[in-house]
């Protein structure tokens, strides 16, 4: 509030961050400086004494995640906004925010078998 204390009036994030298409207001610009845990990968590859008697000739299972963490540094808290979205489809828009979903979080699981 303007005396310091604390805001106790609840409104609609996009009024405060987004009011319009026609320009964002210097209250709607953010340094668009973030950190990100893109990918990792974990891959085993089972032994060849482990298959020796089996008719699998070799033997591997993955574990990939895209997107695990991410943090965005000068934003403020709770508008954790990715600063890669490319909400507008074109090229130029890139960072632009308008009703785009969140960046997804994968996993997934690869087992390779050869015979």
């Amino acid at each position: 509030m303007a005396d310091g204390s604390p805001n106790n009036i609840q409104i609609f994030a996009g009024d405060a961050f987004f009011e319009g298409f026609f320009g964002p207001t210097e209250g709607q610009i953010f340094d668009g400086t973030h950190l990100r845990l893109r990918e990792v990968a974990l891959s085993y590859e089972f032994p060849r004494s482990f298959l020796e008697n089996s008719p699998i000739g070799s033997a591997s299972i993955s574990l990939t995640g895209e997107n695990l963490w991410f943090n965005a540094l000068n934003f403020p808290e709770g508008i954790n906004f990715d600063p890669e979205v490319l909400s507008l489809g074109v090229g130029n828009g890139r960072g632009i925010d308008f009703v785009t979903g969140p960046t997804a979080e994968r996993i997934g699981v690869t087992l390779s078998l050869t015979f």
